[in-house]
């Protein structure tokens, strides 16, 4: 949320403030109905919401589409509303890390792909729309499933089995199944570390490489660039990765391992 307190609703300088202190180029994908700004009346009684869109063949610039009028009188509607934002504040942020690998593979020279197909699963809305209205994707080999469309999890092994990388860039905690999956089928990672989960499995430069910086689109380049450029890297750790996960994450031997832990604590 942006304090907009110091412009009336009828100002008509607020489009350009918008564009003032928006990057358009950055968040033109999550301008959506939820993704607004607005301010809050003194004693916060109200909180006033402009909704902003944009033409989708000039992003520069934003315009108002609606304004909204929210009740923050009660405490369960304050509560309320700081809940909503936390939840559309964590989807954001996990949408701005997706669009970082697609402009991360901008960065790069078309040459490097051209000989490859690029698979997108599980893309958000903004995801599909931003690789769709790139001239620097229309000209390559692209797959998009669609988050929600179905694809059968050996269809998805079996695409990664083929696959000469594979990069996750996310801010969830956890230790990704996608990523072992992945690994197991022998693509290399790339993958963010979020709460220093990925190093358990990823050991960096010598099977895999971890994102640092999830928001930074030229280290994210470099790591691809390396990892397709490097043929020798990525077939060591293919072998190290595929031993890797069959040892301690085959599931007949985690199951032997859960019915010893349960067996040790009933007796």
């Amino acid at each position: 949320m942006l304090n907009l307190a110091h412009l009336g609703h009828g100002d008509f300088g607020f489009e350009t403030y918008v564009n003032t202190i928006y990057s358009a180029k950055t968040y033109y994908a999550f301008v959506r109905d939820k993704y607004s700004v607005g301010f809050v009346e003194p004693k916060c009684k109200f909180l006033h919401i402009n909704n902003l869109k944009i033409e989708p063949n000039k992003i520069e610039s934003f315009y108002i589409s609606e304004h909204k009028k929210i009740d923050l009188s009660t405490f369960e509607n304050r509560v309320s509303l700081k809940n909503e934002l936390n939840e559309i504040n964590s989807e954001l942020q996990e949408e701005l890390k997706k669009l970082k690998v697609i402009e991360a593979i901008e960065l790069l020279p078309l040459e490097l792909f051209q000989e490859l197909e690029i698979i997108i699963y599980s893309a958000d809305v903004s995801v599909k729309e931003k690789v769709e209205n790139s001239s620097f994707f229309k000209l390559l080999k692209v797959k998009i499933y669609s988050r929600g469309q179905f694809i059968a999890n050996a269809d998805l092994l079996e695409i990664m089995g083929k696959s000469k990388i594979h990069i996750a860039n996310s801010i969830s905690d956890g230790m990704p199944n996608a990523l072992l999956e992945a690994m197991g089928m022998g693509a290399f990672p790339i993958q963010s570390n979020p709460g220093n989960v990925s190093e358990e499995v990823i050991e960096h430069g010598v099977n895999g490489f971890l994102i640092s910086n999830p928001l930074d689109i030229h280290e994210i380049a470099g790591w691809i660039e390396k990892a397709l450029l490097n043929n020798q890297l990525r077939e060591e750790a293919q072998t190290y990765n595929i031993n890797l996960v069959s040892k301690n994450y085959n599931r007949e031997n985690l199951k032997q391992d859960i019915v010893q832990l349960y067996k040790g604590i009933l007796s």
